[in-house]
């Protein structure tokens, strides 16, 4: 009997603990403030100005920035930049697979994945891909949907340099930002 009381308690406090955890990224929810989402962080800020909040920060052992993005003061997305550098280009495509398997187990399987050939010049070589993705001649995009975000993992470039992302945007409060920015465009009209 007081084995089931101990093993009762432990799931009611799991429970709760799941339960409460009514976060939409990281510790915050999309539409908070400037000010509530810098109380949910613990890093030193790198960049603070009114429609942006940078950190730094580490996120499955790679470097990265982390960036809140704002309008009117409502937080409306988010994303990780990651700072990998490597002389073999093809080693970003393996990045890419380790991130997106950690998204897969967090978000199961993304609703988009592909890998989109602008250019096909090394299609057939797949040891220059990582050159093609370094020209923009190729890039890798898988897209996952929860209740409220959208969330994109990229991994792309040009001039020579890559790119590899992840950016969470807020299903609700994007389309609001978009909205406001072309009435901006067409007020101009």
């Amino acid at each position: 009997m007081k084995k089931l009381i101990i093993i009762t308690a432990i799931f009611l406090f799991y429970f709760q603990a799941i339960s409460q955890n009514n976060t939409d990224f990281r510790k915050t929810k999309w539409g908070s403030s400037l000010n509530e989402v810098k109380k949910t962080e613990t890093n030193k800020i790198s960049i603070e100005a009114t429609d942006i909040l940078s950190y730094e920060e580490t996120v499955a052992t790679f470097n990265c920035d982390l960036v809140y993005l704002f309008s009117k003061d409502t937080l409306f997305a988010a994303f990780y930049m990651f700072k990998i550098k490597h002389t073999n280009k093809s080693d970003y495509i393996n990045d890419y697979d380790r991130l997106k398997e950690i998204l897969e187990n967090k978000y199961g399987i993304p609703t988009i994945d592909k890998i989109n050939w602008k250019n096909d010049l090394f299609k057939d070589d797949k040891s220059n891909y990582g050159l093609a993705i370094s020209l923009g001649h190729l890039e890798y995009t898988s897209v996952w949907n929860t209740e409220v975000t959208k969330i994109y993992l990229e991994l792309r470039g040009e001039n020579n340099k890559i790119k590899l992302n992840i950016i969470y945007k807020s299903k609700e409060y994007i389309k609001a930002v978009y909205n406001n920015s072309n009435k901006k465009e067409l007020d101009k009209l």
